[in-house]
């Protein structure tokens, strides 16, 4: 049966289920690569021009309409320039809340480029206010889920995206995130943070609250009178589903109260740190010290289903994951440790805590984000402790994301043996996310995934890895040219690694969906050259080996800071 013949509403549930994905994607999705040139894949339109049974179908479907993401295309600094163009365009977005017959409206506004200058951000500030108060705050009873990403609120003409007069309520609003530009780091201006209170007061059912502020102070040491605490005191706990909140570092303590007064909560993230910091130029580290002691009762959540922790150290997340048992947890983002090199900085600790807290609560971890610092010495218990913490989780774990000093040993371990004897770690994995330094060995990662394709691991139960990210992590020194396998313009060292990759990807029955492999392996090979000097010297930015979703996919990409 052709697609043409099939019925319009089954046609229009496809159309409906694509948009969501990009959607939330686009707004939520970690893996959204803004470095390629930006097109519009995820609005109705393009189902429109495409033939006409498709084009009827998306105009007689108002809910197809309802979904938009507003992608803001600043120049980027290095240009010069500080044009503001909006994708897709404002007369389409009028259309479409036209097309979409006052129902529900989700929405999301996103600059492509980050706003490190103030120029950039000014003229973002000015554009961005005059667009949402023109085209979609007449529409703020409809509105449903509401996006807004790096909003430049110090020193600016619009502290606050829309005007405040002008929506008095927002009685159908479910979802709302509000995130501040990365520069400065100073306390929300007080216009901003009356306008996230306005928001949360006058949204009856709202259950989906991010706020990011980043600030690097400790959220206790800050006055009743301070812009975090208002913004705290205003914050509807109890009915609750999902919030990412950042104001500040919260101490396990503080932690545990919230999830005390949120009975509802089903996705927590925030930044979690008890010790006092000690400032080191222009970064603030925490100081290793034995397993806090926290006071208070412990935590059983009966919805808790995933985990974040931001800018915390591994000591303080043990101590409060000792407090807490959560049955429904799935996902687990522990964070990077902050302390000084050390042999023991607390991951004993921490591997322990998450072993105890699987084993207590008896849940079932199925995506794990865990973190060591890769820019410094290598610790040496590093590949045996992340191993262990693997092993607690190896019967669950569909997703890792992993950034690490050293992946052979780990690698091994996840290869599948040979033959149909030995044990599997991690058999259900499916998708993976490493970021390591340079290896003397980038074959033995190859091999790991090669090893998880073979038809012998199929019979062992072995999910085939569908996606893999590998990005290898160097200082500017990495820019020498005489450094021939590593020269990041074109490493040798990954020559064979990409081309066997690339040989995966395109192999029959790989690239083909099927009951055992419902979609296509997808493979990206990466570096980011850094330097600690700003500005960075020439060269510095990402390079990119191998993306087999995009056209001529070993083609060697590099993309400035």
């Amino acid at each position: 049966m052709s697609f043409d013949s099939l019925p319009g509403e089954v046609c229009h549930e496809i159309f409906l289920l694509y948009l969501k994905e990009s959607f939330y994607k686009q707004c939520y999705g970690p893996y959204t690569d803004r470095k390629e040139p930006y097109t519009i894949s995820n609005h109705p339109t393009l189902f429109t021009s495409v033939c006409k049974h498709w084009t009827d179908v998306a105009l007689s479907s108002p809910q197809l309409w309802t979904f938009m993401n507003i992608v803001v295309l600043n120049e980027p600094p290095s240009s010069g320039e500080s044009g503001v163009q909006f994708r897709p365009p404002l007369p389409i977005v009028q259309k479409s809340i036209q097309l979409s017959n006052n129902l529900p409206l989700s929405f999301s506004v996103i600059p492509w480029h980050d706003l490190v200058e103030n120029t950039h951000a000014q003229a973002y500030n000015k554009c961005v206010k005059s667009m949402l108060d023109e085209v979609l705050v007449p529409h703020h009873a409809r509105w449903q889920r509401v996006t807004i990403h790096q909003w430049p609120n110090l020193d600016m003409k619009f502290p606050f995206p829309f005007a405040l007069d002008k929506t008095p309520t927002f009685p159908q609003l479910r979802q709302f995130t509000i995130t501040t530009s990365p520069l400065p780091i100073d306390p929300p201006d007080r216009s901003f943070a009356q306008g996230v209170i306005h928001v949360m007061r006058n949204a009856p059912v709202l259950q989906n609250l991010g706020v990011e502020a980043t600030v690097q102070d400790y959220f206790c040491d800050w006055t009743p009178a301070s812009t975090p605490r208002a913004i705290a005191a205003a914050i509807p706990w109890k009915r609750l589903t999902t919030l990412n909140i950042y104001l500040g570092f919260m101490s396990a303590t503080e932690t545990l109260k919230l999830l005390e007064q949120s009975p509802n909560l089903e996705s927590l993230a925030l930044p979690v740190k008890n010790q006092a910091p000690l400032q080191f130029g222009l970064l603030w580290l925490a100081l290793p010290s034995t397993l806090p002691h926290i006071p208070g009762p412990k935590i059983h959540h009966n919805r808790l289903r995933e985990l974040s922790f931001s800018m915390a150290d591994f000591l303080c997340c043990a101590a409060l994951l000792n407090h807490l048992t959560l049955p429904n947890l799935r996902s687990l983002f522990l964070p990077p440790d902050l302390a000084f090199p050390r042999e023991d900085t607390g991951r004993g600790d921490l591997i322990k805590a998450v072993t105890n807290l699987v084993q207590r609560s008896n849940c079932q971890l199925r995506k794990l984000f865990y973190t060591t610092r890769i820019y410094d010495a290598p610790h040496r218990p590093e590949p045996v402790s992340t191993v262990a913490l693997l092993q607690t989780v190896s019967s669950t774990l569909e997703e890792l994301s992993i950034r690490v000093h050293d992946f052979q040993d780990i690698a091994a371990a996840l290869t599948v043996p040979t033959g149909r004897g030995g044990s599997v770690l991690c058999p259900r994995l499916r998708r993976m996310d490493i970021a390591l330094k340079k290896t003397p060995n980038p074959l033995g990662i190859v091999e790991m995934i090669e090893s998880r394709s073979t038809p012998s691991a199929q019979l062992l139960g072995v999910a085939k890895l569908q996606m893999v990210g590998v990005t290898f992590t160097m200082g500017s020194e990495g820019l020498d040219a005489t450094d021939t396998l590593w020269n990041p313009r074109s490493p040798q060292i990954l020559h064979d690694a990409v081309k066997r990759l690339r040989a995966l990807a395109l192999q029959e029955g790989v690239t083909d969906p099927s009951p055992n492999n419902p979609w296509p392996q997808v493979f990206r090979v990466t570096s980011q050259v850094h330097s600690e000097f700003y500005p960075m010297v020439e060269g510095c930015g990402d390079y990119v080996y191998l993306n087999t979703t995009l056209p001529e996919p070993d083609k060697v990409r590099f993309y400035p800071f």
